[in-house]
Protein backbone atom coordinates (compact mmCIF):
# COMPACT_ATOMS: atom_id res chain seq x y z
CA UNK A 1 0.00 0.00 0.00
CA UNK A 2 2.58 2.39 0.65
CA UNK A 3 4.72 1.52 -2.72
CA UNK A 4 1.28 2.22 -4.10
CA UNK A 5 0.93 5.71 -2.95
CA UNK A 6 4.59 6.36 -3.16
CA UNK A 7 4.34 5.73 -7.23
CA UNK A 8 0.93 8.02 -6.99
CA UNK A 9 3.30 10.47 -5.72
CA UNK A 10 5.44 10.07 -7.99
CA UNK A 11 3.18 10.37 -11.07
CA UNK A 12 1.37 13.06 -9.92
CA UNK A 13 4.66 15.30 -9.34
CA UNK A 14 5.96 14.11 -12.94
CA UNK A 15 2.64 15.68 -14.01
CA UNK A 16 2.95 18.38 -12.46
CA UNK A 17 6.63 19.32 -13.99
CA UNK A 18 5.27 18.45 -17.77
CA UNK A 19 2.29 20.96 -16.94
CA UNK A 20 4.55 23.39 -16.01
CA UNK A 21 6.48 23.25 -18.70
CA UNK A 22 3.92 23.84 -21.17
CA UNK A 23 3.20 26.55 -19.72
CA UNK A 24 4.02 30.01 -20.92
CA UNK A 25 2.98 33.72 -21.68
CA UNK A 26 2.34 35.13 -24.49
CA UNK A 27 5.01 36.30 -26.92
CA UNK A 28 5.86 37.62 -30.85
CA UNK A 29 6.66 34.69 -33.15
CA UNK A 30 9.67 36.71 -34.03
CA UNK A 31 12.96 36.51 -31.91
CA UNK A 32 13.26 39.53 -29.67
CA UNK A 33 16.06 40.78 -32.17
CA UNK A 34 14.07 40.40 -35.17
CA UNK A 35 11.01 42.45 -33.42
CA UNK A 36 13.47 45.28 -32.89
CA UNK A 37 14.57 45.00 -35.98
CA UNK A 38 11.19 45.67 -37.58
CA UNK A 39 10.91 48.54 -35.04
CA UNK A 40 13.57 49.85 -36.22
CA UNK A 41 13.13 49.29 -40.36
CA UNK A 42 9.17 50.83 -39.80
CA UNK A 43 9.45 53.30 -36.71
CA UNK A 44 8.66 56.61 -38.69
CA UNK A 45 9.28 59.57 -35.82
CA UNK A 46 6.96 62.24 -35.69
CA UNK A 47 8.07 64.85 -37.43
CA UNK A 48 6.73 68.24 -34.64
CA UNK A 49 8.58 65.58 -31.70
CA UNK A 50 11.58 64.93 -33.62
CA UNK A 51 11.88 68.99 -34.54
CA UNK A 52 11.45 70.04 -31.00
CA UNK A 53 13.59 67.08 -30.04
CA UNK A 54 11.15 65.32 -27.40
CA UNK A 55 11.87 61.74 -26.45
CA UNK A 56 10.25 59.03 -24.43
CA UNK A 57 8.96 55.93 -23.75
CA UNK A 58 5.43 54.90 -24.44
CA UNK A 59 4.12 51.48 -23.15
CA UNK A 60 0.96 49.87 -24.67
CA UNK A 61 -1.12 47.42 -23.03
CA UNK A 62 -3.41 45.23 -24.90
CA UNK A 63 -4.79 41.33 -25.12
CA UNK A 64 -3.51 38.55 -27.21
CA UNK A 65 -6.10 36.44 -28.03
CA UNK A 66 -6.13 32.81 -28.55
CA UNK A 67 -5.02 32.94 -32.25
CA UNK A 68 -2.42 34.53 -31.60
CA UNK A 69 -3.91 38.55 -32.68
CA UNK A 70 -3.65 41.66 -30.38
CA UNK A 71 -6.51 43.93 -29.53
CA UNK A 72 -7.75 46.61 -27.17
CA UNK A 73 -4.70 48.95 -26.63
CA UNK A 74 -4.64 51.15 -24.25
CA UNK A 75 -1.66 53.42 -23.33
CA UNK A 76 -0.18 52.99 -19.59
CA UNK A 77 2.77 55.59 -19.85
CA UNK A 78 1.96 58.32 -22.23
CA UNK A 79 4.23 60.98 -24.44
CA UNK A 80 2.93 63.00 -27.17
CA UNK A 81 -0.07 62.85 -29.36
CA UNK A 82 1.85 61.32 -32.19
CA UNK A 83 4.09 59.09 -30.32
CA UNK A 84 1.47 57.18 -28.83
CA UNK A 85 -0.30 56.61 -32.00
CA UNK A 86 3.28 55.68 -33.68
CA UNK A 87 3.57 53.23 -30.53
CA UNK A 88 0.16 51.51 -31.30
CA UNK A 89 0.79 51.57 -34.97
CA UNK A 90 4.10 49.39 -34.78
CA UNK A 91 2.58 46.93 -31.98
CA UNK A 92 -0.50 46.30 -34.14
CA UNK A 93 1.66 44.80 -37.13
CA UNK A 94 3.37 42.10 -34.45
CA UNK A 95 2.17 38.81 -34.42
CA UNK A 96 2.07 36.55 -31.56
CA UNK A 97 2.04 33.05 -30.42
CA UNK A 98 -0.75 32.67 -27.45
CA UNK A 99 -0.31 32.39 -24.22
CA UNK A 100 -0.46 29.00 -22.82
CA UNK A 101 -1.59 27.01 -19.75
CA UNK A 102 -2.24 23.50 -19.08
CA UNK A 103 -0.51 22.74 -22.45
CA UNK A 104 -4.07 24.97 -24.16
CA UNK A 105 -3.71 28.56 -25.89
CA UNK A 106 -5.46 30.67 -23.77
CA UNK A 107 -6.25 35.29 -24.16
CA UNK A 108 -3.59 37.21 -21.60
CA UNK A 109 -2.84 40.82 -21.73
CA UNK A 110 0.60 41.52 -22.40
CA UNK A 111 2.72 44.82 -22.20
CA UNK A 112 5.32 46.12 -25.02
CA UNK A 113 7.47 49.53 -25.12
CA UNK A 114 8.46 51.75 -27.79
CA UNK A 115 11.09 53.70 -27.17
CA UNK A 116 11.58 57.41 -28.99
CA UNK A 117 15.25 58.39 -29.05
CA UNK A 118 16.76 60.91 -31.48
CA UNK A 119 20.06 59.51 -31.29
CA UNK A 120 19.13 55.87 -32.06
CA UNK A 121 16.65 57.08 -34.67
CA UNK A 122 19.47 59.08 -36.83
CA UNK A 123 21.56 56.39 -36.29
CA UNK A 124 18.90 53.63 -38.15
CA UNK A 125 17.90 56.43 -40.57
CA UNK A 126 21.77 56.39 -41.84
CA UNK A 127 21.43 52.21 -42.08
CA UNK A 128 18.22 51.76 -43.42
CA UNK A 129 18.46 55.26 -46.09
CA UNK A 130 15.25 57.20 -45.44
CA UNK A 131 13.86 58.90 -43.38
CA UNK A 132 10.08 58.34 -44.26
CA UNK A 133 8.83 55.18 -45.60
CA UNK A 134 7.81 56.12 -49.40
CA UNK A 135 5.12 54.15 -50.77
CA UNK A 136 4.02 54.45 -54.80
CA UNK A 137 0.46 52.64 -53.32
CA UNK A 138 -1.78 55.14 -53.32
CA UNK A 139 -4.43 52.96 -51.34
CA UNK A 140 -3.22 51.01 -49.05
CA UNK A 141 -5.55 48.71 -47.14
CA UNK A 142 -5.72 49.73 -43.13
CA UNK A 143 -7.56 46.65 -41.82
CA UNK A 144 -4.50 44.76 -40.45
CA UNK A 145 -5.75 41.96 -42.00
CA UNK A 146 -2.62 39.35 -43.58
CA UNK A 147 -3.58 37.64 -47.01
CA UNK A 148 -2.33 34.25 -48.35
CA UNK A 149 -0.34 34.60 -51.21
CA UNK A 150 -2.43 32.33 -53.38
CA UNK A 151 -5.34 35.47 -52.48
CA UNK A 152 -3.23 38.08 -54.00
CA UNK A 153 -4.60 39.40 -57.49
CA UNK A 154 -0.96 40.78 -57.68
CA UNK A 155 2.13 39.10 -55.81
CA UNK A 156 4.20 40.94 -53.95
CA UNK A 157 7.83 41.82 -56.15
CA UNK A 158 11.48 42.94 -54.44
CA UNK A 159 12.40 46.31 -55.50
CA UNK A 160 15.91 45.98 -56.79
CA UNK A 161 18.66 48.25 -58.56
CA UNK A 162 18.63 48.08 -62.65
CA UNK A 163 22.67 46.12 -61.79
CA UNK A 164 20.30 43.41 -61.29
CA UNK A 165 18.83 41.29 -63.18
CA UNK A 166 16.23 39.32 -60.78
CA UNK A 167 16.25 38.29 -57.60
CA UNK A 168 19.00 35.34 -57.92
CA UNK A 169 20.88 37.52 -59.36
CA UNK A 170 20.73 40.20 -56.52
CA UNK A 171 20.89 37.03 -54.14
CA UNK A 172 24.33 35.74 -56.09
CA UNK A 173 26.09 38.80 -55.65
CA UNK A 174 24.83 39.74 -52.25
CA UNK A 175 25.31 36.47 -50.90
CA UNK A 176 28.52 35.40 -48.51
CA UNK A 177 28.85 31.64 -47.55
CA UNK A 178 29.32 31.86 -44.20
CA UNK A 179 33.39 30.56 -43.19
CA UNK A 180 31.77 28.74 -40.37
CA UNK A 181 29.38 26.94 -42.35
CA UNK A 182 31.87 26.11 -45.30
CA UNK A 183 34.65 25.04 -42.57
CA UNK A 184 32.40 22.71 -41.38
CA UNK A 185 30.84 21.16 -44.94
CA UNK A 186 27.27 23.08 -44.13
CA UNK A 187 24.68 22.57 -46.97
CA UNK A 188 20.95 22.83 -46.75
CA UNK A 189 18.31 25.26 -47.51
CA UNK A 190 16.96 27.88 -45.31
CA UNK A 191 13.48 28.55 -45.20
CA UNK A 192 12.04 31.91 -43.82
CA UNK A 193 8.42 32.92 -43.29
CA UNK A 194 7.81 36.99 -43.05
CA UNK A 195 4.79 39.37 -43.76
CA UNK A 196 5.59 41.80 -46.16
CA UNK A 197 3.62 44.92 -45.26
CA UNK A 198 1.30 47.13 -47.15
CA UNK A 199 3.85 49.63 -47.30
CA UNK A 200 6.81 46.98 -48.10
CA UNK A 201 8.58 46.44 -44.74
CA UNK A 202 9.53 43.20 -43.70
CA UNK A 203 7.73 41.92 -40.59
CA UNK A 204 7.48 38.91 -38.14
CA UNK A 205 10.27 37.51 -39.52
CA UNK A 206 10.85 33.98 -38.23
CA UNK A 207 13.19 30.67 -39.31
CA UNK A 208 10.64 28.00 -40.40
CA UNK A 209 14.24 25.51 -41.26
CA UNK A 210 17.46 26.01 -40.20
CA UNK A 211 21.00 24.79 -41.31
CA UNK A 212 23.02 26.25 -38.95
CA UNK A 213 26.83 27.64 -39.30
CA UNK A 214 25.96 31.27 -39.86
CA UNK A 215 23.38 30.25 -42.97
CA UNK A 216 20.54 31.35 -41.24
CA UNK A 217 21.64 34.62 -39.66
CA UNK A 218 23.10 35.31 -43.84
CA UNK A 219 19.61 34.65 -45.22
CA UNK A 220 18.19 36.97 -43.11
CA UNK A 221 20.59 39.52 -43.69
CA UNK A 222 19.74 39.52 -47.78
CA UNK A 223 16.15 39.33 -46.53
CA UNK A 224 16.55 42.68 -44.34
CA UNK A 225 18.04 44.72 -47.37
CA UNK A 226 15.20 44.77 -49.39
CA UNK A 227 12.12 46.30 -49.60
CA UNK A 228 8.98 45.29 -51.39
CA UNK A 229 6.28 46.46 -53.90
CA UNK A 230 3.72 44.65 -51.99
CA UNK A 231 0.72 42.28 -53.07
CA UNK A 232 -2.59 43.84 -54.03
CA UNK A 233 -6.03 42.56 -53.61
CA UNK A 234 -8.15 44.70 -56.55
CA UNK A 235 -6.60 48.37 -56.22
CA UNK A 236 -5.82 47.86 -52.39
CA UNK A 237 -2.02 47.14 -51.20
CA UNK A 238 -2.12 44.85 -48.63
CA UNK A 239 -0.40 43.09 -46.23
CA UNK A 240 0.68 39.48 -47.08
CA UNK A 241 2.13 35.95 -45.65
CA UNK A 242 5.29 35.30 -47.92
CA UNK A 243 8.23 32.52 -47.71
CA UNK A 244 12.03 33.29 -49.12
CA UNK A 245 14.40 29.91 -49.04
CA UNK A 246 18.02 30.11 -50.04
CA UNK A 247 20.23 27.12 -50.55
CA UNK A 248 23.87 27.09 -49.48
CA UNK A 249 25.97 24.77 -51.70
CA UNK A 250 29.80 23.97 -51.53
CA UNK A 251 30.35 22.46 -54.14
CA UNK A 252 29.79 25.54 -56.65
CA UNK A 253 28.95 28.14 -54.22
CA UNK A 254 25.58 28.51 -56.38
CA UNK A 255 22.50 29.78 -53.67
CA UNK A 256 19.14 30.17 -55.20
CA UNK A 257 16.36 32.22 -53.62
CA UNK A 258 13.03 31.25 -53.82
CA UNK A 259 10.61 33.74 -52.99
CA UNK A 260 7.12 35.03 -51.94
CA UNK A 261 5.43 31.57 -51.88
CA UNK A 262 2.41 31.39 -49.26
CA UNK A 263 3.84 30.20 -45.58
CA UNK A 264 2.35 27.54 -44.13
CA UNK A 265 3.81 28.39 -40.74
CA UNK A 266 1.84 31.63 -39.88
Amino acid sequence: MKAFLALIIVLTSFQGISVAQVNRPSEPISSKKLTNDFIDAAMMYPKEDYDNKKEGKVKVQFKVNIDGNSTDFKIINPQSDAMNEECIRLVRKILWRPAIKNGNPIASEQTYEIQFNIKHYNKIVKSRGYHKIESDQQNLDNSGKIYKFAELFIKPQPLLKDEYKNLNHFIQKSLKYPDAAYAAGIQGTVKLDFVIEEDGIVSNLRIDQSVGGGCDNEAIRILQTLRWKPGKIEELAVRSHNSFNVTFRISDHQQHAIPNRQSSGL
